[in-house]
């Protein structure tokens, strides 16, 4: 592969993770609704909507999220959360370093690895680990299963409430 098709790839792949990562968010503000709400037929409360959107960083979003879960969901589904708040939690620093890091080229180097992101000058330890284009690939996998976790979570809840608003 050329050095030109090589960066082509490269940020493709860039943009495919941070499309990963957006549908975490967008199905995390789908759990939020769905808890406050307990709509499961309708269209999410836009009045929710803006509120959740209106939280400015992740962090704080999902402390929100957190909260409300722990104050709503009992048993298998708050143990589901809890295991998917901690994949959220390990899985947001590979997304802090995609969207935040600081990209190089350098053309003599390795097809594969000629391209890369290193974390930015706050993150970084003593070694920081360098992010090429199979780690893009992997965040991206890693970033939509996380997605599905919610979706599932969400599924689950619903029929829940289904299950106890029927007669």
């Amino acid at each position: 592969m050329t050095f030109e098709e090589e960066k082509q790839l490269f940020y493709r792949k860039v943009v495919e993770a941070i499309g990963g990562w957006n549908g975490v968010e967008l199905h995390l503000g789908i759990f939020f609704a769905v808890l406050l709400t307990g709509e499961v037929e309708k269209k999410i409360d836009p009045v929710v909507s803006r509120i959740y959107c209106a939280i400015q960083n992740f962090r704080s979003k999902l402390q929100v999220v957190d909260t409300v879960a722990e104050q709503i969901l009992k048993d298998e589904l708050l143990k589901q959360w809890k295991n998917i708040e901690k994949h959220i939690g390990k899985r947001a620093s590979k997304r802090n370093s995609i969207i935040h890091g600081n990209f190089y080229e350098a053309e003599p180097h390795p097809s594969g690895k000629r391209i890369w992101i290193a974390p930015p000058a706050l993150m970084q330890e003593p070694y920081y680990v360098p992010i090429f284009i199979h780690d893009l690939e992997t965040a991206q996998s890693e970033f939509r299963s996380l997605s599905r976790e919610i979706s599932e979570l969400i599924d689950g809840y619903q029929s829940l409430v289904r299950t106890q608003r029927s007669p």
